[in-house]
């Protein structure tokens, strides 16, 4: 029985693709004119650190810093007027709680990041747990923001991950764990490729998931 359930967040519980997209877009027309990047290109932005995104584009390290830098200012500027929970988030973590499930968020963000963007949507007091970028070393698809994540659970007899890109899955994989992807991923057709153990349509529908399991 499954007694500890992982959430990503961006594109899982929080909606931030655009604030992403439209962040993405202002380093690009402001620092990398060079580059003619469509919407979809931005899209990949979404999942992965700044780091390997940016590596695709960038000459240097240094270049690489600068640009994070910009991005991490502009997303800052934005964040709290773009972000917001998806539906049925609320609803969902309340209820896992209430039943005792162990909560806790893996994700590719920073932490201060991934805390502020759960304190805006309120549901930052669902979490027993919270893995950021900065809390590793290597970052998913490797296991070890998960493992981590579950290393402070005093007991974990069964995990899941719930995620909306490949990475997420892949990572679950890699740590011997159960995994969920959401349908309304703007990675639909990459996640689907990834084999998750679930897909669902709606938050919500994590409840009938873990009854069945």
């Amino acid at each position: 029985m499954i007694d500890t359930v992982l959430f990503d967040l961006d594109g899982t519980l929080v909606d931030t693709n655009e604030l992403i997209i439209d962040t993405v877009d202002h380093v690009f027309k402001t620092h990398l004119k060079q580059h003619q990047l469509e919407r979809e290109d931005y899209i990949k932005f979404i999942g992965p650190t700044l780091r390997e995104s940016f590596l695709n584009y960038a000459k240097s390290e240094a270049e690489i810093d600068y640009l994070i830098k910009a991005y991490k200012e502009k997303n800052l500027e934005l964040h709290d007027h773009y972000v917001k929970a998806f539906e049925g988030a609320s609803l969902l973590l309340s209820e896992l709680k209430k039943e005792g499930y162990q909560l806790a968020i893996v994700s590719s963000k920073m932490n201060h990041m991934v805390r502020r963007g759960l304190a805006v949507t309120n549901l930052i007091s669902f979490f027993d747990v919270i893995i950021g970028s900065d809390d590793v070393i290597k970052h998913k698809p490797d296991k070890e923001p998960i493992l981590k994540a579950l290393s402070f659970f005093k007991e974990v007899k069964k995990a899941i991950y719930v995620g909306d890109h490949p990475n997420d899955i892949m990572a679950a994989k890699n740590a011997n764990i159960m995994s969920c992807g959401m349908n309304y991923s703007l990675h639909k057709e990459a996640l689907l490729k990834a084999n998750a153990d679930f897909y669902i349509d709606s938050l919500i529908q994590l409840k009938e998931v873990l009854q069945h399991v």
